[in-house]
C-alpha cells in the first residue's frame, strides 16, 4: 500500500502539454490502484474472507479508509497537477507502512503475502529515495515488519528470519540499481539534443558539478523557450540556433559565478544556484526571464524551487520542472517559484 511515483526525474518531454498528461495519468493511476487495493481489502474482511476479528476489523478499516480517503482527495488536487505540500510529503511514505502493518497485523499470520508489500516499498522508495534519505525509509520499513511481527505473536521465528534476510538483500541491492537507474535518466538525450552552446556546461558536466556542490542551501531554475518550435518552423534551425545562442548567453550573464549552468535539452535549460535561497533565486529567475525576452524574439518560462532537507536532487529537479509547466500553463513568459520558502536557508 505504498504510493510511490515511477516517473524518472530526468526524464523530460519537449512538448508541456503531453508530459503533464503523461505525469496527471501516472498520479492518478498509482492513487487509484492504492485505493483500490485498500478498499478490496476492506470488503474482504467484513464478507470473511480474510478471518480478521472484531474489534481490530473495525479499527483497521476505519483508518485504512480515512487515510485513503484523504490520500486521494490530495493527489488529485496536488500531485496530479504538478504540486505537492512540502509538509505532506515526506509524511506519505510513513502512513502508507502503517496501512501496510494495521493489514498484516489483523491478519495475525506471519508468513501471509501481505509482507510483500514491505519488499515493494524498498524497491518502490529507493526510486525516489538515496543516501541518508533511502536509509532512513528503508529501515522504517523494516522496522514496520518487525514491528508487526511482534505484534502478531513472535510465531514461526525461521520463517520470519527468512523474510528479515530477503528484507535487508532487497535493501542492500534497491540501491545501488536504482543509483544507476538515475545516472542513465540523468544522460538523458541524444548528443543532439544536448549539443555544447557557449557558456554553458554538457547536462553530464553539470551533475557531475553539481555533485561538488554540497547540498544546503541549493536553488534550481528549470527554463524552457517559449513557442520555440513555431520559431524554429518559420525561420530554419539556423535562426534558431542562433537563438539558442542569444538565450544561453543571456542566461549566462543574469547568474552569478558560482552558478552551474547547462542546456538540458532541446531548448530547455538548467540553472543550479549553490547558496542561494529561493527568495533570491526567484529573483535570479526574473532577471534570466528579463535578460532573454530583450536578447531574443521569444520569452521564456522557468520553475524555480529550492533542495529541502531529506531529499534527492532528482527530486528537486522534477519539481522544478513542474513548476516550469505551471509557469507554461498560467501563460508563459513568467517564472513559477516554490510557495514552500520557509524551506530556503
Amino acid at each position: 500500500m505504498t504510493g510511490v511515483n515511477p516517473a524518472p526525474a530526468a526524464s523530460i518531454a519537449t512538448d508541456p502539454d503531453v508530459a503533464q498528461r503523461r505525469h496527471a495519468r501516472t498520479e492518478a493511476t498509482i492513487v487509484l490502484l492504492q485505493t483500490a487495493v485498500a478498499v478490496a481489502f476492506i470488503a474482504g474482511a467484513y464478507a470473511g474472507l480474510f478471518h480478521v476479528a472484531s474489534p481490530i476489523r473495525e479499527i483497521t478499516a476505519a483508518w485504512l479508509w480515512l487515510y485513503h480517503v484523504w490520500l486521494t482527495v490530495y493527489s488529485f488536487k496536488y500531485r496530479v497537477h504538478g504540486q505537492s505540500l512540502a509538509w505532506v510529503e515526506p509524511l506519505i511514505p510513513l502512513l502508507d507502512l502503517s496501512c501496510a502493518t494495521a493489514v498484516y497485523i489483523s491478519l495475525g499470520d506471519p508468513v501471509s503475502p501481505v509482507w510483500a508489500i514491505y519488499l515493494y516499498a524498498l524497491i518502490g522508495y529507493s526510486r525516489r529515495y538515496e543516501g541518508r534519505g533511502y536509509l532512513a525509509v528503508s529501515g522504517y520499513t523494516i522496522l514496520n515488519l518487525l514491528v508487526g511481527w511482534l505484534a502478531i505473536g513472535n510465531p514461526k521465528p525461521a520463517q520470519f528470519f527468512i523474510m528479515l534476510v530477503i528484507s535487508v538483500a532487497v535493501m542492500t541491492l534497491a540501491s545501488p540499481f536504482s543509483e544507476s537507474w538515475r545516472e542513465a535518466a540523468r544522460r538523458g538525450p541524444t548528443p543532439a539534443k544536448t549539443a555544447p552552446l557557449p557558456g554553458l556546461a554538457t547536462r553530464r558536466t553539470f551533475f557531475e558539478r553539481l555533485a561538488q556542490a554540497g547540498r544546503m542551501p541549493l536553488s534550481i531554475l528549470m527554463l524552457d523557450l517559449d513557442h520555440f518550435k513555431k520559431l524554429n518552423d518559420e525561420f530554419g534551425h539556423l535562426r534558431g540556433d542562433e537563438v539558442l545562442r542569444a538565450a544561453a548567453a543571456a542566461m549566462a550573464s543574469s547568474v552569478p559565478s558560482t552558478a552551474i549552468t547547462a542546456r538540458f535539452g532541446g531548448e530547455e535549460f538548467i540553472v543550479a544556484l549553490p547558496g542561494i535561497d529561493a527568495r533570491q533565486a526567484g529573483v535570479f529567475g526574473e532577471s534570466i526571464r528579463q535578460s532573454i525576452s530583450a536578447a531574443t524574439p521569444t520569452t521564456v518560462s522557468i520553475g524555480c524551487t529550492v533542495l529541502r532537507p531529506f531529499e534527492t536532487i532528482d527530486q528537486a529537479i522534477r519539481r522544478a520542472d513542474e513548476l516550469l509547466y505551471v509557469a507554461k500553463r498560467q501563460g508563459r513568459d513568467r517564472v513559477a517559484r516554490d510557495a514552500f520558502e520557509r524551506y530556503a536557508a
